[in-house]
């Protein structure tokens, strides 16, 4: 006897993105295609200044059979798999999520903990830190001097260029900012694009000659000093 399809019969189930559930000939729209986001909750992520992190709540799920792997592409895929047994048998149930990860993250460089209320935390160390900004408004005794003839500051600025840097003096205070581009190879050794700023802030003495900054750069390190009004002996300004 030839079969045809039943009200009830999905003919385009698709089983990866779905779970089905086997109603005993019992049409039930609402019930016949349950998409994975009823069994699982959204991802939450969040950033610190060091760390991109995503947190996956999997209650019910053991620690053995969470599978995480970093795909090609910085796709992070994480899968799981649990029995359930029900009256009418064993019940299986997988879920399987892919979540893009940032560029500036280092992949080779990642932490999962999974604790006993089945919340999964991944954790990926940054880079770098996209369009960070780092303020000073406070002077700091390492890097500022105060003598007779000037005030000098010293300040590392580790892979900076001299053309990479201003330095000015308004409203009373020492103005340093850095910004410049930097291309570095990702975890997949593909080229990526790296910004990276800094700003510090100096309150300067009342007769300190704003005009005549003097700055040099020897390494790592950049050298200002600003002359006091009345011992001014060098007006010119190099850098």
């Amino acid at each position: 006897m030839k079969r045809y399809p039943r009200i009830n019969d999905d003919m385009s189930m698709d089983i990866s993105k779905t779970l089905y559930v086997e109603k005993y000939n019992v049409f039930d729209p609402e019930n016949e295609n349950i998409p994975l986001t009823k069994y699982t909750n959204d991802p939450e992520t969040y950033e610190t200044t060091e760390e991109y992190v995503i947190q996956l709540n999997l209650q019910g799920y053991a620690k053995k059979n969470v599978h995480v792997k970093i795909a090609k592409r910085n796709i992070l895929s994480v899968q799981a798999r649990k029995k359930v047994f029900a009256k009418n048998g064993e019940n299986i149930f997988e879920i399987a999520r892919n979540y893009s990860i940032p560029p500036y993250c280092d992949t080779d460089d990642v932490k999962c903990e999974f604790n006993k209320q089945g919340m999964l935390k991944i954790r990926f160390r940054k880079i770098c830190v996209p369009n960070r900004s780092i303020s000073l408004e406070n002077m700091s005794d390492k890097e500022i001097a105060h003598r007779k003839e000037c005030i000098c500051v010293s300040l590392d600025i580790g892979d900076f260029r001299e053309d990479e840097i201003k330095v000015k003096s308004e409203n009373g205070s020492l103005i340093i900012k850095g910004k410049c581009l930097r291309t570095k190879k990702d975890a997949r050794r593909d080229d990526v694009m790296v910004k990276r700023k800094f700003k510090r802030v100096y309150i300067i003495d009342h007769d300190i000659q704003s005009n005549h900054i003097r700055t040099k750069k020897e390494g790592n390190k950049l050298y200002i000093e600003l002359p006091r009004e009345h011992l001014i002996t060098n007006k010119h300004t190099y850098s």
